[in-house]
Parts: C-alpha cells; structure tokens; sequence
C-alpha cells in the first residue's frame, strides 16, 4: 500500500507554523507604534497610504492603474483587507483608475468625495461602483473633520460648499485635506489651483496643529501653473513630495518648480526617481524610511 503524499503529522505540523506565524503578525500590528505614510509611486497620478499607529488604512487616491495595488501590497499586512477610509481628491483618471481594482480586493468602510460637476463615464461607473460595495459614501466640505485617536485625524480644508455650485474647472474642487498627529502635520492637495490653495493657507490652517507642515504635497503633479513662490512660503513645509510618473507625456514636474524649491532651500522628493516615498512618525518625531 502506498504512503500518503503528505502525512498527517506534516499538517498539523505546517498548520501550527502557519497559526504561529500569523498570531506574531497580528500581535507585531497589535503593538504599532508608528505611523506609515507612503506616497506610492503609480506613474503619473496620485496615491498615498497612511496606516496610524492605531492601525486605521486610509487611502487619498488609487493613481491611473493597478499600480497602487503594488503598494498596498508592500505596506498594508496580508491579513488585513480593510481600509477603513478611502478619499478620491476629484473626479479624474489619474487619481481614481485604481479604485476600481482596489474595489474589487479589498472592503472599504468609507468612501470620502466631494460633489463634481463634471463627471466623466467612467467616473460615472466608478461613483455605481461605490454605491454598490462601499458600506458608506460620504461628500464632505471645507471644515469637516475625521478624529481617527484622541491626538490624530483628518481635516478637510476645501472645497466649500458654497462655491461647489458654480465652479467648473474640476481641479479647484480637489480635497485639500490635513492628516494631523500630535504636532506632525502633512497637507495633501489633489490638483488644487494656487489661488485656492494660497486662500487656504492664508486663512484655515491655523484651525489645525500650526503654521508650518511637516510635508506638503505638491499640487498637481508639480505642474508650474499650480505652484508659485507664495504657497511654499506660507506652508514652509520641511519636505515637499512630487508625485509623478518617469518620462511622463506632460514633462512634469516642471523646471520652474523644481528651480523654484531650490532657490527657496526647501528639500523635495519625486516618486519618479525615488520610488514610494515613505515616512514614518513616532513619538513627536519623524523621518523618511530609505
């Protein structure tokens, strides 16, 4: 008679490696103490990821591709196929092409939008989709805010809902929302025009933590019309990250902005050189993970 390929001492012996391995994982994510943020590198788009060290998912865009599922791949833990809030800065390709992948891989608890007047096809099949597997949709407007831990949350800068009526270019109705923990601040803006995004530093980031950012994204891709020498001086972020494809079609991020962060001394980083951009915060201090 012919012993079985596999015997039962071999699994039950794989079993109990395989159940020990995952109560370390669990346990290692139990004790957190960090915070992850990675601005993912999916080509030419945006898409960051933050886990808390509460161990709240949060996505603010998906890119133009399957690419941000890379990145989710690399830094959510295989166990969890949550993400607790998933924001869509505006309704364009390459901020929202990946929610349609991500959706069909992972739950989300929360889909955050805001109201677009200008709705392509896709985003139209996109927004059913959302309707259809999202536990709940949520518009949000200027001075909203997520309290994601006593010391840690989501504030929403813009748009107001007063302008939404009446304005037409789809990129000032981007989110421009504040994760804030402790005194740690990192200002992420969709494709925000400088007028916008000059007004909302002016006037509504002192509601948040204070008046310098730790780390700004960079509006747009680092295009020059979205950017000038006043939004970097009232951000004075101490790092500014580009989220852009390699050799994209649009030659961005463009020389004047990249001059422009030079001549101001303010350190910057490109997804497109150096891959996911990833920092870590822990106890009043933070840094970039090489």
């Amino acid at each position: 008679m012919n012993e079985p390929a596999i015997s039962l001492k071999t699994l039950l012996m794989t079993g109990f490696v395989f159940l020990f391995l995952s109560l370390v994982l669990v346990g290692l994510s139990i004790i957190n103490n960090k915070t992850k943020i990675v601005f993912c590198d999916v080509g030419q788009g945006d898409g960051a990821y933050i886990r808390t060290v509460n161990n709240i998912d949060i996505l603010i865009d998906a890119g133009p591709s399957k690419n941000i599922l890379t990145c989710l791949g690399k830094y959510m833990p295989l166990y969890d196929r949550t993400i607790e809030y998933a924001l869509l800065s505006h309704f364009q390709t390459d901020h929202y092409g990946g929610y349609s992948y991500i959706l069909e891989r992972y739950k989300i608890n929360n889909f955050i939008i805001t109201k677009s007047q200008n709705k392509t096809k896709k985003a139209q099949e996109l927004s059913k989709l959302i309707k259809q597997k999202v536990r709940s949709t949520i518009e949000i407007q200027s001075g909203d805010k997520i309290v994601l831990s006593n010391k840690s949350g989501l504030l929403f800068l813009w748009p107001d809902k007063e302008v939404m009526s009446y304005l037409t270019d789809t990129n000032e109705t981007s989110q421009v929302v504040l994760f804030y923990q402790d005194n740690f601040q990192a200002l992420f803006t969709g494709d925000i025009t400088p007028d916008r995004l000059s007004m909302i530093l002016h006037t509504k980031l002192h509601l948040a933590q204070g008046d310098r950012l730790d780390v700004l994204k960079i509006p747009h891709h680092g295009s020059r019309h979205n950017l000038n020498k006043q939004i970097l001086e009232l951000a004075d972020p101490i790092l500014s990250v580009i989220s852009v494809g390699k050799s994209n079609s649009y030659n961005l991020p463009s020389s004047d902005v990249l001059d422009l962060l030079k001549t101001l001394k303010l350190s910057f980083l490109l997804t497109s050189e150096l891959g996911d951009v990833i920092i870590e915060y822990k106890s009043g201090s933070w840094q970039i993970k090489k």
